[in-house]
């Protein structure tokens, strides 16, 4: 499998779950009634709709989304967090981003704490995941020792039920197991 297909793969991922509007993920997502999804932050002010929402930016349906801000059930958070959608760990930074970016981002955040000799606990997946993602996660970690998916070199796959893990070397891509 190229890289250029991993890439196309992980970014397949990472759209279908971002926001339409600022294409990044987020914990707080509003449905419409098109199916589309876009966050909280793009699509309301003050708790009333955006006039500029008045059409659903993908599919140009009218009033698509509810004129006002709707409470966003915790259930939904939670599946976003199943996701891997993480905020900074950072206080005072309000940042959400993927999981595998959280690194990265940590690097350049203004919010960033001085280091100290204190090891951060990386952040768990939410009580409320399945145990078959929870044990998909560990496996995970197991065998590629992160999470993170194409940035770090390896792809995991499931296939006709089949699990497939691909790791990226210079030349090649090859499968582990």
């Amino acid at each position: 499998m190229s890289t250029s297909v991993l890439e196309a793969t992980q970014n397949v991922y990472e759209q279908r779950f971002n926001c339409i509007v600022c294409l990044s993920p987020r914990l707080k997502m509003v449905y419409g009634m098109c199916q589309h999804r876009v966050c909280e932050d793009c699509l309301y002010n003050d708790d009333i709709r955006r006039p500029s929402f008045d059409k659903c930016p993908a599919c140009l349906k009218e009033d698509m989304f509810p004129l006002l801000r709707p409470d966003i059930p915790e259930d939904s958070i939670e599946g976003q967090k199943c996701l891997g959608v993480r905020s900074c760990p950072n206080e005072g930074c309000n940042v959400e981003m993927w999981e595998w970016e959280v690194e990265s981002h940590l690097v350049v955040c203004p919010n960033r704490m001085q280091k100290s000799g204190v090891k951060k606990k990386r952040p768990s997946l939410p009580e409320n995941c399945s145990e078959s993602e929870k044990k998909l996660k560990s496996q995970s970690k197991a065998e590629v020792g992160s999470t993170r998916v194409l940035r770090s070199k390896s792809l995991s796959v499931r296939v006709s039920g089949t699990r497939r893990m691909y790791r990226r070397s210079r030349n090649s891509t090859n499968i582990l197991t």
